[in-house]
């Protein structure tokens, strides 16, 4: 049984990961200019290289440590949907099994996004050196992550706006 406590804690590590990934995104957009990969939808391999070439090498460096670091915040919004989609279906279908599985989805949004930032880091790590494909798996990889992590965030609002409806017919 997924309690309040674990939803605010998740909630709490979050929160921090996300300043943290924000403040060097921002940072390097404000250095150099450039939308960091993960951002961007349906890139090419021409764009990976011209985006990673404009940063220069300073850009590039800010990149790998964001990459990296974003190889652990999959872990703290993967585990904030699923407490926050299983804590809602407990409650609102308590008796439906199956329904609960959904809880599930943002595990194919965060192993998305990690294999998206291994990718990341290998062009990255193999710069000036091209890797295309690994630039078209890595397209891939944010795709299906932005398809699930946006399916995983719809079915939380969904759920909490579902909660709220009945909590109020409730009164």
């Amino acid at each position: 049984m997924i309690r309040q406590r674990q939803v605010y804690i998740a909630l709490a590590v979050f929160a921090v990961f996300s300043i943290g990934i924000s403040t060097g995104t921002l940072y390097i957009y404000t250095t150099t200019g450039e939308q960091i990969i993960d951002l961007k939808n349906n890139y090419t391999p021409d764009e990976v290289y011209d985006t990673l070439s404009n940063m220069g090498g300073g850009g590039r460096d800010a990149y790998l440590y964001v990459v990296l670091a974003d190889l652990y915040y999959p872990l703290a919004y993967v585990a904030l949907l699923v407490l926050v989609i299983g804590y809602l279906l407990q409650r609102m279908f308590p008796h439906n099994r199956m329904l609960h599985n959904f809880m599930f989805l943002p595990l194919l949004a965060g192993a998305a996004d990690i294999g998206e930032n291994i990718c990341l880091a290998t062009i990255l790590y193999r710069f000036p050196v091209r890797v295309d494909d690994v630039a078209r798996v890595a397209n891939g990889f944010t795709s299906v992550k932005n398809i699930a992590l946006l399916v995983s965030i719809a079915f939380a609002i969904a759920g909490l706006l579902l909660r709220v409806k009945r909590k109020k017919d409730a009164r």
